[in-house]
């Protein structure tokens, strides 16, 4: 279920958050704060967000519907083997452009809802893949492939000077489903 689009002082407010994450403990962030970084009156968070916890979730299944919904296209076409999918590298690109968002849940300070919510993601849309593909695997390999992805692109961020190359990657993390 794709959600409205954001106004532009839900954008800065989800901005505001993401920075108080990467800079203080998760417990400490407060509707106060997020307002004072942003900065709106406490009514106006109020408009779009009934907690904190509401923001953080809002930004979480916002971040991954829109990394499934650019990685499904990729599914829409025959693949000849499991190598030929461009996963990596359109979920690399995506991590880059939305670099805040996963260095802050990934690297500033680990979120585990967002990781197992983009790992659900991840098994969800390879199951479907070999599903129609006439492939089989099991629950096992689809959550080690899902770990796989989430620790490499976490890696990547922890470690920008290794500049790791995408198809390196791939080749890495096809590797376990082969």
């Amino acid at each position: 279920m794709r959600k409205e689009a954001l106004t532009e002082t839900q954008k800065d407010i989800q901005q505001a958050f993401i920075t108080l994450w990467g800079t203080i403990p998760a417990n400490k962030i407060r509707v106060k704060g997020v307002c004072e970084a942003t900065p709106i009156a406490r009514s106006t968070f109020y408009t779009y967000y009934d907690s904190i916890e509401e923001l953080k979730a809002d930004i979480e299944e916002r971040t991954i519907q829109d990394l499934v919904a650019i990685n499904r296209k990729l599914f829409r076409r025959p693949i000849q083997q499991v190598t030929d999918i461009l996963f990596v590298e359109t979920t690399l690109a995506y991590v880059t452009a939305h670099h805040h968002i996963f260095h802050a849940f990934l690297v500033a300070q680990t979120n585990l809802a967002f990781t197992e919510l983009w790992k659900r993601a991840i098994k969800e849309e390879f199951s479907l893949l070999f599903r129609d593909n006439g492939i089989r695997k099991d629950d096992f390999l689809l959550e080690i492939f899902a770990a796989s992805v989430v620790a490499a692109i976490s890696y990547q961020l922890k470690k920008p000077e290794m500049s790791l190359d995408s198809k390196d990657i791939n080749q890495l993390i096809f590797k376990i489903l082969s």
